[in-house]
C-alpha cells in the first residue's frame, strides 16, 4: 500500500509557479521585448537570412570540412562529406574541466589533431590536406564572437573575457600543427551559437519547416527569426536591410528574472539564468539533491551516485528508483514535481516566442530540438505537449549542432572566397 507523506504536498506547493501558463506567456513576451531592446547578453542578432535557399557548395579535392560542437557536457567533432553535408565520422570528448582558460582550448586542439591523425591514417591520405572547421558554441558570445560569460556551471577566467573563440582556436592550431610538422592545416571558419546551428541545420535539410529551434540539455536556449526592422540599431547586422529577417540567439536561459518562482532549494550561480535553473539537465538534478538532503531522503550509501540528467530520467522511468531503497516512491514523486514545473516554464517560454514573433501558424507547431536531457526524458516531452494543449510538437534533430556548424562555415567561406 502506498503511504502519502504530507511533506510531498508541501514540496509540490512550493514548486508550483505563481502564475498560470497564460500569464507566464504574457510576461514572457514582455521580457523578450525588453531583452531585445536592452540586453547585451541575450536576444542577440545573428545571420541575416536572405531569400536564396541554403545549399551545399563544391569543395576542392584537398579541402575537407570539419565541424566542432563545443557543448556543456561533450565536445564533438565531425568529418563532413562536402557533397551532401552528411557526417562521415564523428567523435566525442567528455568535458571534465569547468574552468574555461587557455589550457582548456589547448586540450581541445590537441584532441582534434589526434582525431585528424587517425582519420588520415585510416583513409590512406598522403597529400597535404586543408581542413576548414566550423564551430558551434553553446555559451553566450558578444556580437564580435567574444567570450562574455558562461553558464551551465562553467567559470570563465579573466584572461579570456572578451577573447574571440575563433582566434583562440586558430592560434592554438597554428602553434600545435606547426610544432608537429603535420601534413595538414586547420582553418577555423565561423562560429555560431548552438541554437542558431540547429536552426541552420533544420533549414538546409528541410527536415521540418518552422521558425523556432530549441536546445534543452545541460542548458536551455532557442533561436528564431524576426524582421530586421524590429531590432535596435546597435544590434542590427551591418549587411541587414529593412525587409530582411535576422536570426536571434535568444539565450533563453536568462528569461524570467522578474517572474520565475525560485525556491530555497534551487541552485543559483552567476550568470543569473532563472529559466535555465528550473528547466535544464544541469540544474534540475542539483535541486533534486537539495530537496532530498533537506528531507533526509538520500540513500544511506551515496558515494558514486551522480545527480545528473541520466539519474533524473532513470528515476522517472523506474530504472533507477531502487537506488533509494525505502524512499524510492517519495523520490520519484518529488522528481515528477520538478519535471512538471520545468515543463510549465518551458512551455510558456516556447509559446512566448510564438507570440513574440507574431506567428500566425494554426494547428500544431513543430519545433526542432537537440539536447539529450529532453530527448531521453519522455515525461518532460509529454508534459510540454499537454501543457501547450497539443500545439507544440517536439522533433529531435540528430547531429544538428555539427551540421549547423558546417552550414555556417560554408556561408562564411562564400563571403571570403
Amino acid at each position: 500500500m502506498t503511504i502519502h507523506h504530507h511533506f510531498l504536498d508541501e514540496i509540490e506547493t512550493l514548486l508550483e509557479p505563481n502564475e498560470s501558463i497564460e500569464e507566464l506567456v504574457r510576461l514572457g513576451v514582455l521580457d523578450l521585448e525588453l531583452r531585445l531592446q536592452e540586453s547585451d547578453t541575450s536576444m542577440l542578432s545573428g545571420e541575416v537570412m536572405k531569400s536564396r535557399p541554403l545549399k551545399f557548395e563544391k569543395w576542392g579535392a584537398h579541402r575537407i570540412p570539419l565541424a566542432l560542437d563545443f557543448g556543456g557536457s561533450f565536445i564533438k567533432l565531425a568529418f563532413i562529406d562536402p557533397e551532401n553535408g552528411c557526417i562521415l565520422k564523428h567523435h566525442s570528448l567528455a568535458v571534465k574541466r569547468t574552468i574555461v582558460d587557455k589550457r582548456l582550448f589547448q586540450d581541445v586542439v590537441d584532441w582534434i589533431c589526434q582525431q585528424i591523425d587517425v582519420f588520415l591514417g585510416e583513409s590512406g591520405t598522403i597529400c597535404p590536406i586543408d581542413y576548414v572547421m566550423g564551430v558551434t558554441f553553446s555559451f553566450p558570445l558578444d556580437l564580435n564572437g567574444g567570450l562574455t560569460t558562461m553558464g551551465k556551471g562553467f567559470i570563465l577566467t579573466d584572461e579570456l573575457k572578451g577573447a574571440k573563440v575563433t582566434e583562440l582556436l586558430q592560434w592554438h592550431f597554428d602553434q600545435t600543427v606547426g610544432s608537429r610538422d603535420a601534413s595538414f592545416s586547420v582553418l577555423v571558419s565561423g562560429i555560431v551559437n548552438d541554437s542558431v546551428a540547429v536552426y541552420l541545420a533544420n533549414a538546409v535539410t528541410n527536415a521540418q519547416k518552422n521558425n523556432i529551434s530549441l536546445i534543452l540539455g545541460t542548458g536551455i536556449n532557442a533561436c528564431f527569426s524576426i524582421p530586421a526592422s524590429r531590432l535596435p540599431a546597435r544590434k542590427l547586422p551591418a549587411d541587414a536591410k529593412p525587409l530582411d529577417t535576422v536570426l536571434i540567439n535568444s539565450e533563453l536561459g536568462f528569461l524570467g528574472q522578474r517572474f520565475i518562482n525560485l525556491t530555497g532549494f534551487d541552485c543559483t550561480s552567476e550568470p543569473h539564468m532563472p529559466l535555465e535553473f528550473v528547466t535544464s539537465g544541469r540544474w534540475i538534478p542539483q535541486t533534486l539533491y537539495n530537496i532530498l538532503k533537506s528531507y533526509h531522503l538520500l540513500p544511506k550509501v551515496i558515494s558514486g551516485l551522480e545527480f545528473d540528467g541520466k539519474l533524473v530520467c532513470g528515476i522517472l522511468d523506474g530504472s533507477k528508483t531502487s537506488l533509494f531503497d525505502e524512499t524510492q516512491q517519495d523520490v520519484q514523486e518529488i522528481t515528477r514535481f520538478l519535471i512538471k514545473r520545468a515543463a510549465i516554464y518551458a512551455t510558456a517560454a516556447l509559446l512566448s516566442i510564438l507570440h513574440f514573433t507574431g506567428s500566425t501558424q494554426s494547428g500544431v507547431v513543430r519545433i526542432g530540438y537537440v539536447g539529450s536531457f529532453l530527448q531521453h526524458c519522455y515525461e518532460y516531452k509529454n508534459l510540454i505537449q499537454e501543457f501547450s494543449q497539443g500545439r507544440l510538437e517536439l522533433v529531435f534533430l540528430e547531429h544538428s549542432n555539427l551540421i549547423g556548424a558546417f552550414v555556417n562555415s560554408e556561408m562564411k567561406l562564400r563571403v571570403q572566397f
